[in-house]
């Protein structure tokens, strides 16, 4: 089923699985992991709810909290730009709103919201805070995997 947020979908978030070293017939070459694009549904947290996570997370004046939902992800081919990249024709276009394995707690990711990119952004949590059952798993099959992410923004 087709996450009901897509139609407000406004980031995109680039994760990057793992890559892999060569043997000594390649001279030890590393191959770069596939890239992820993950679009969701992000709020930008407001100062007063921005203050529930000082005591967990190390934040500056230009740190940026952003919870809401997956929408979709897909593979990036190789060439493609991540931000410009139109992923509803790619053959691993999934639409469901569950996330992708490899968007995990305290994965670092690219981050692009609101006309600003970030390279410097983490994932801080990607579950519901009812759980994977009852309540949980109603959430996370109506709208999807919930999404929080931290973001430090240059100057």
């Amino acid at each position: 089923m087709t996450s009901p947020l897509e139609f407000v979908q406004n980031a995109r978030v680039l994760v990057t699985r793992a890559g892999s070293r060569g043997d000594a017939s390649t001279g030890y070459a590393v191959t770069p992991g596939q890239e992820i694009l993950v679009r969701a549904y992000l709020k930008q947290l407001s100062p007063g709810k921005l203050h529930s996570y000082a005591e967990k997370l190390s934040l500056s004046v230009s740190t940026d909290v952003y919870e809401g939902y997956v929408t979709s992800w897909a593979e990036v081919p190789s060439g493609e730009d991540w931000m410009g990249w139109d992923p509803t024709g790619a053959a691993t276009y999934n639409q469901t709103g569950t996330r992708p394995v490899e968007l995990r707690r305290g994965e670092a990711i690219n981050f692009y919201w609101s006309g600003k990119e970030s390279e410097a952004a983490e994932v801080i949590e990607n579950g519901s805070v009812f759980g994977d059952e009852g309540v949980g798993a109603i959430l996370r099959e109506k709208l999807g995997d919930r999404l929080i992410l931290k973001c430090e923004w240059s100057a």
